[in-house]
């Protein structure tokens, strides 16, 4: 008898692995220049709507995901961590790693805002150096790259998201932001 309770509780130790997104982007062409960043904020997964019955709708009852997250204002579709990308590489870089739960997911909401990431580019969003010229953007920008929607389940375990941006150039830093993300695509 004494050994009924390790005997229900060795079902616990059993792990699958889990469900994994992950987002990385590309610069076209790297910008030529000394110094070139682009600061992320904030990525999102967002899902497809999902039409719940009204039941559920009523419910007092919400639903726990176990996954881990980075920050404490983060979620398993969304990570609130700041990345800090170099404009002059062209080698696709890591944005954000996701442990979501399953479901169908339509958009990666990307929120580029300043950054302090970097002692150079602090609180920029954009930062470039070049020889004879220095721009700088503060602004903050939210773009969401809707997509086909792609189920995440015990099917498709993975999924991997690359953006692209083309580097370049207006007249003042917030041209320049506008400009590159005006070219990002999934």
């Amino acid at each position: 008898m004494r050994w009924l309770p390790l005997v229900l509780l060795a079902g616990c130790g059993v792990s699958e692995p889990g469900l994994s997104v992950h987002v990385t982007l590309q610069v076209g062409a790297p910008l030529s220049a000394q110094a070139a960043s682009l600061a992320i904020e904030e990525v999102e997964l967002v899902p497809c709507a999902v039409a719940r019955p009204w039941w559920q709708a009523l419910s007092p009852v919400s639903t726990a995901f176990a996954h881990g997250v980075e920050a404490a204002n983060a979620t398993p579709r969304r990570r609130v961590s700041p990345v800090l990308l170099d404009l002059t590489v062209a080698e696709a870089q890591d944005v954000a790693h996701f442990a979501p739960p399953p479901g169908a997911l339509c958009a990666v909401k990307l929120t580029f805002a300043p950054s302090t990431a970097d002692a150079r580019a602090q609180g920029t969003t954009l930062f470039l150096e070049q020889p004879s010229v220095r721009q700088v953007s503060t602004k903050r920008y939210v773009v969401t790259k809707a997509f086909e929607a792609r189920a995440l389940d015990e099917g498709a375990r993975e999924l991997e998201f690359s953006l692209r941006l083309e580097a370049g150039q207006g007249a003042d830093g917030d041209e320049t932001l506008r400009v590159m993300l005006g070219t990002l695509a999934l």
